[in-house]
């Protein structure tokens, strides 16, 4: 009997954060941001510059050929952290995911509005589950924007993928990140891209 109980106290802990997470899709005060968030909103805009940063002076043209060169398994890993982080293919996927994040904590703190404090001052703490839910999604709004950019750069510009210049890597990050923060930011960015990619299939 207790074991059924706990398992409907669980549904209804999991109905009570899918509610909050559609409050805050339709209300972003709803919930008052606590101080992980704002911590984890930091976290994600530091690791997003030093990644930038990577992107644009390091080469990882020596570290690519150690990989494929090494003599042993854990001489080709000790190169994978920073090939994973500052090549290209791979870069962009992580700006576009922190992008996101950010644009979810923009959204939470609501940086457009003046009245945020005065609006919060009167709101509960947001779950963390609720909360878990919330950014996951932003998360994958951020990988499903790198997804589509990066299928079309792929058909029409290969090259800027391979050996891009620090020009065409700084139009490239900036315009995945900026997609990427506007979808985080507002989930009707995203399902609006998700209409165009299927007019497009629909049409082939």
């Amino acid at each position: 009997m207790a074991k059924s109980a706990d398992i409907f106290q669980d549904d209804a802990s999991t109905v009570t954060a899918e509610t909050a997470v559609d409050d805050l899709e339709t209300d972003p005060h709803a919930y008052m941001v606590s101080w992980w968030e704002l911590v984890f909103g930091s976290c994600a805009l530091i690791l997003w510059f030093s990644l930038f940063a990577g992107g644009i002076l390091i080469n990882i043209g020596s570290s690519r050929t150690a990989l494929t060169s090494s003599e042993t398994f854990w001489q080709g890993v000790s190169h994978l952290p920073l090939i994973l982080s500052c090549w290209t293919v791979t870069n962009v996927g992580v700006l576009a995911v922190l992008a996101a994040i950010l644009g979810a904590v923009g959204r939470r703190t609501r940086f457009t509005s003046n009245n945020t404090i005065s609006r919060f001052s009167n709101s509960p703490l947001l779950k963390s589950r609720a909360a878990i839910i919330f950014y996951a999604s932003a998360v994958i709004r951020g990988f499903g924007v790198y997804s589509l950019l990066l299928g079309g750069l792929l058909i029409l510009a290969t090259a800027t993928l391979v050996a891009p210049s620090q020009e065409e890597y700084l139009r490239l990050a900036l315009t995945i990140s900026i997609i990427s923060f506007y979808a985080g930011y507002n989930p009707e960015v995203f399902a609006s891209l998700l209409k165009r990619a299927e007019g497009f299939f629909r049409k082939e």
